[in-house]
């Protein structure tokens, strides 16, 4: 029997990696995206 959480990973890994592909993520990961940016992404989190 399959566990839940590997059965939900398998379902949605191309939504995952899609994610994972996204350019503010990219960015993130490299090192490059732009304090504005990410200060937006957070003003955001905090209003929500």
């Amino acid at each position: 029997m399959t566990s839940f959480t590997k059965t939900i990973r398998l379902k949605y890994e191309p939504l995952w990696e899609a994610s994972r592909q996204h350019r503010f993520i990219q960015q993130l990961i490299a090192g490059t995206l732009p304090e504005k940016v990410f200060r937006y992404y957070l003003f955001r989190i905090v209003i929500i």
